[in-house]
């Protein structure tokens, strides 16, 4: 059984498009262009790990956002009083600790003289190494405070372009119940989509129209919805995970710097292999 290789099975899409390779003597002079759809790269889901109410959201629909940009604000005014007995209990702990090593430094030079029995040197011994985990136990307390209270801000996850905000302030999230609160778009790279018949691809795979190095080279131009070519060219880095099982489709992805964010997710587009 032949397994085909990420860029072959790229190839057999292709084909399925009707492009041509400048190595096809047969079709140089041949122009094919193909309808396309901008679509995200990357994705993010703004939403919370903890329920509460949402005191502040720092955004709105548009924005761009840079990775790591405050968008929303939960309150935590319980969190803060954790977080605050936490600390006290943190620092009742090594209050203990300290009294225990000197009772443990004073009954080691009792031992010393025998001035005090096994027994209680033992129990010393045994209440200073309990002092010991009491400390270690409250410092994991204050790191899991510190964790719920880092719950109460959301940054974001990527840079792009951030959607509506589906909540509002002083409203209850739930995070069994209310889903996510917004979805960031990453806008550079970006990629487009493109369908492509899979039968005909086949064919021209096997009739040897092109090779595997040539859709490796491959560059892309595309065409906005005006007419106007894009500055930047793109190239072929995947293919669809499925394919349509009425029509026998399925798609390539092709990725584009888009460092002005002129490619928007849902714009209809055009392209053709540049030099075509």
């Amino acid at each position: 059984m032949r397994v085909l290789t990420m860029g072959a099975f790229i190839a057999i899409l292709l084909g399925g498009l009707g492009f041509v390779w400048p190595n096809n003597a047969a079709a140089q002079n041949e122009t094919r262009v193909a309808k396309g759809v901008v679509t995200a790269a990357r994705t993010w889901e703004v939403s919370s790990a903890i329920d509460g109410r949402i005191s502040a959201i720092h955004f709105s629909e548009g924005m761009y956002v840079q990775k790591g940009t405050l968008l929303v604000e939960i309150d935590d005014t319980q969190s803060q009083l954790e977080l605050a007995l936490a600390r006290a209990e943190l620092k009742r702990a090594e209050a203990v600790l300290a009294q225990s090593l000197e009772d443990l430094q004073r009954h080691e030079e009792l031992i010393k003289r025998n001035a005090v029995s096994e027994a209680v040197y033992s129990d010393v011994k045994f209440a200073h190494e309990m002092a010991v985990l009491g400390l270690e136990a409250e410092k994991l307390e204050l790191g899991i405070a510190e964790k719920r209270q880092s719950f109460h801000s959301i940054h974001a996850g990527l840079s792009g372009m951030i959607s509506a905000p589906k909540v509002h302030s002083g409203t209850n999230f739930s995070v069994a119940l209310s889903g996510a609160i917004a979805s960031i778009v990453q806008l550079d790279p970006i990629h487009v989509r493109m369908k492509v018949a899979l039968d005909t691809a086949l064919a021209r795979l096997q009739a040897g129209n092109y090779s595997l190095e040539d859709v490796r080279n491959l560059k892309f131009e595309l065409f906005l919805p005006d007419g106007a070519t894009f500055e930047h060219l793109g190239k072929p880095v995947a293919v669809g995970y499925e394919l349509n099982p009425e029509t026998g489709e399925g798609s390539v992805l092709i990725e584009f710097a888009n460092p002005t964010g002129v490619l928007r997710p849902g714009l209809p587009v055009s392209l053709k292999i540049a030099g075509n």
